[in-house]
């Protein structure tokens, strides 16, 4: 419910439903599990994550008494707090209660939902992106479901990669193409390109890896180790190692489900707007793009908002600025730059770009932390943390606003997670183990 733009009344009660829902379901668990002595122990944690979201909401609201959209810039306030935050809280309890059993379970889940919604696609196709989407029965919005089906496809895919068993890797590789597909079907631009780059990265990560790794020790005349090479020629020596190394298992199972991805792209016929829309992105001619209406939309919004930034350079326009600025028609529909730096920085000025620089620190920092209170549960989550983050940060560059990237704004979880929270959540795992 995070990425829905619309802000009538109705989706604001909707989206409220939904956050209370969460909200209950989550007291609901804990009370089931009689984990209020963990709880306790974590009220640090959320008090840092309410302490955080709090000064970064009252900065917004600050904006607004010189914005010159403040009633547009109220609901981007308000649907912030309605969905995203407690998202954020939801999420931190979760990941403060993690377990080797909960990951594999969420892995799971999102392997059926790729296999069901990509099955339901097949028989009816839900998309219709040759015009704005309208909330009726029977249509899905590509944006939404593409955002949805990439992330998946993602998270799959940085599982797959810290797996080690042949069965698995097999698998995740199937689930894990058919999310893959199950974004080009959605049409949505940048989540599929964004799948790609996550793979080409995983891949370079693990060749590089493997050659690094694809030295040989042996003892120098002094007794002690040290990295060497065979007597065979430097290239042909790193190629032979690397050719026997399990790491080159490791980069294949990267590229099967592309492979697997590509064999069901190129095989099986697809809606003609789906190949339409990305032979669009690829006539770069002059930055023409054969006339497609969403990358000039969004050309004509990104060019709009430098112009701002110029004219606005310290504190911006005030929040919700950017919708309606000097009467501009056109802003009144597209309403936001589909660009979180832009939107922050044409909005918030440099104020609010460091604002949202700091708030990315924050959540690099709180990977790292994580990832060194909880090795045993992925190995490299930190790397894989990261990488969904640039993902989220990513699709925030293209589509949606700034209040609708709870992808993006759920790694504020993390902040919550001090080193003493983790210390005491490790020590009570292996206490109930």
């Amino acid at each position: 419910m995070g990425t829905i733009s619309n802000y009538s009344g109705k989706i604001f009660l909707l989206k409220g439903l939904v956050s209370v829902l969460l909200i209950v379901t989550t007291i609901v668990q804990c009370r089931i599990q009689n984990a209020e002595f963990r709880i306790q122990k974590l009220k640090k944690g959320l008090r840092k994550i309410s302490g955080i979201l709090f000064l970064f909401i009252s900065y917004l609201a600050l904006t607004l008494t010189y914005s010159s959209n403040p009633a547009y810039g109220f609901q981007k306030i308000l649907n912030f707090l309605i969905s995203v935050v407690p998202s954020v809280i939801v999420f931190y309890y979760l990941i403060s209660t993690i377990t080797k059993l909960r990951v594999k379970l969420f892995v799971y889940s999102l392997g059926i939902i790729s296999v069901l919604s990509v099955s339901y696609i097949f028989i009816v196709y839900p998309f219709d992106q040759s015009t704005i989407y309208e909330y009726r029965a029977g249509r899905w919005s590509h944006v939404i479901y593409g955002r949805l089906i990439s992330s998946i496809a993602v998270v799959l895919l940085l599982y797959l990669s810290s797996r080690r068993d042949l069965i698995q890797v097999l698998l995740y590789s199937v689930v894990s193409s058919i999310a893959v597909y199950g974004t080009y079907l959605s049409a949505f631009r940048a989540g599929f390109i964004g799948v790609l780059l996550v793979g080409g990265g995983l891949l370079v990560v693990n060749v590089y890896s493997a050659l690094h790794n694809s030295k040989v020790k042996v003892p120098n005349t002094a007794g002690r180790q040290k990295s060497k090479v065979t007597n065979l020629p430097y290239g042909l020596n790193y190629l032979t190692n690397f050719m026997t190394s399990t790491l080159l298992i490791t980069s294949i199972k990267i590229v099967l489900p592309f492979i697997i991805a590509a064999v069901l792209i190129f095989t099986i016929p697809a809606k003609d707007i789906i190949s339409l829309r990305f032979d669009n992105m690829t006539a770069i001619d002059n930055l023409q793009f054969k006339g497609d209406p969403a990358i000039h939309s969004r050309l004509d919004s990104w060019e709009l908002s430098w112009v701002i930034i110029k004219e606005h350079p310290f504190i911006g326009t005030g929040f919700g600025g950017f919708n309606g600025y000097n009467n501009i028609e056109w802003t009144k529909m597209i309403k936001y730059p589909h660009n979180i730096i832009l939107e922050m920085t044409s909005e918030g000025g440099g104020v609010g770009l460091i604002v949202l620089c700091s708030l990315f620190v924050v959540m690099f920092k709180s990977f790292y932390n994580f990832s060194k209170c909880h090795p045993e549960l992925v190995s490299g989550s930190a790397i894989l943390l990261l990488t969904f983050f640039l993902f989220a940060l990513w699709l925030s560059m293209f589509s949606k606003e700034f209040s609708n990237q709870s992808l993006l704004w759920i790694g504020l979880a993390f902040y919550g997670m001090g080193r003493e929270a983790l210390g005491t959540q490790r020590t009570e795992i292996k206490m109930e183990e």
